[in-house]
């Protein structure tokens, strides 16, 4: 899908625009979505993913629209529902650090080489 709006706060068109984000919020997504653009959303959704034997995650990033990319959402998924994670929205990603550290939990990852560059430099963590 070709990105809608220029927005600000990504340097580059993406979807992290105000609209799409009002369009996201509620129903509109199918039941096994959650969009979480919200801090105390996320550490109520990061307490369930803690306990998860397996998780599977990708990242997108704004790389071709901005100079310095970073990554604009991160998708997650425990087999039941899938979490599009606003890290834009959310400033505090620690507990997401903690999952992925985690030996007990079981992660699938796919050609996740700059994911995992791009979790040390933007939060730290890998």
């Amino acid at each position: 899908m070709k990105p809608s709006a220029l927005c600000y706060t990504c340097d580059g068109y993406c979807r992290h625009d105000a609209n799409f984000r009002s369009q996201s919020k509620g129903n509109s997504l199918p039941e096994r979505y959650r969009y979480i653009s919200e801090q105390s959303d996320w550490d109520d959704v990061a307490r369930e993913l803690a306990g998860s034997p397996r998780l599977a995650l990708d990242t997108e990033r704004n790389g071709r629209y901005a100079y310095r990319e970073r990554i604009c959402l991160v998708q997650i998924s425990d087999g039941k529902q899938t979490i599009l994670l606003d890290p834009l929205g959310v400033a505090d990603l620690t507990e997401l650090g903690r999952i992925l550290d985690d030996p007990g939990v079981l992660k699938a990852l796919h050609g996740s080489e700059e994911d995992i560059r791009f979790f040390d430099r933007d939060f730290g963590f890998t």
